[in-house]
């Protein structure tokens, strides 16, 4: 079974002024983030995810929105419940808008999840894998100590793509190369050996990534 690298975040809850929506100070995300990434920030990638406790509800009918004065967003929900584009500024950390959902109070969680980062290009080179995944599993050690014992030394990436059909070509042992396909869920496991890390191995992907985590 995967078991990707998640940290849990936080809820989004109401307020005395807010008799139906969530609402979240952007401090308090960011603040959270900050503390999952420690150091690390820019040697990761960090995207959250949302999950709804209401019945029924589907990601596209979930927004988030950023009631900011100088930089307003709202954020709408794919099939992968994943916000990639949370904006950490100064200037919203002074300001301190509101996050607010359009679900009612007490029923969206938001998660915090670190990911190797994702390359522009449609190729990458093996050792850039093989140190991802051990930057990966670095800072996931430093935020959980050893409250994260089961989710660390993560052993494989797992490649998320955006739409149907995507293959990933890897190299093997004596310099042969195969090629993995996306399972139902558009994810490809991809197993990393450190000892395929040698000069001028690369890995390429059919389209480019839109996630590339940690798993067991």
């Amino acid at each position: 079974m995967r078991r990707l690298l998640a940290l849990p975040l936080l809820l989004l809850a109401g307020s005395a002024f807010a008799q139906d929506v969530g609402k979240l100070p952007y401090a308090t995300v960011d603040e959270n983030i900050k503390r999952v990434v420690g150091d690390d920030k820019g040697k990761v990638a960090v995207r959250l995810t949302v999950a709804c406790r209401k019945a029924g509800v589907k990601p596209e009918e979930i927004t988030l929105t950023l009631d900011s004065k100088i930089a307003p967003k709202t954020f709408r929900l794919g099939p992968d419940r994943a916000i990639y584009d949370f904006p950490q500024t100064e200037e919203l950390l002074k300001e301190n808008p509101l996050l607010v959902t359009n679900q009612p109070r007490g029923t969206i969680d938001l998660s915090v999840e670190i990911g190797v980062p994702v390359p522009e290009a449609t190729s990458i080179s093996y050792g850039a894998l093989v140190r991802g995944l051990t930057q990966l599993n670095e800072t996931s050690r430093k935020s959980l100590g050893t409250q994260g014992a089961p989710l660390l030394n993560a052993t494989k990436l797992a490649v998320h793509f955006g739409t149907d059909g995507a293959t990933v070509t890897v190299p093997e042992k004596g310099g042969k190369k195969t090629t993995l396909k996306a399972d139902g869920l558009r994810i490809v496991l991809l197993p990393i050996d450190p000892a395929l890390d040698q000069e001028g191995a690369t890995v390429t992907f059919s389209t480019r990534p839109i996630w590339i985590a940690g798993s067991k």
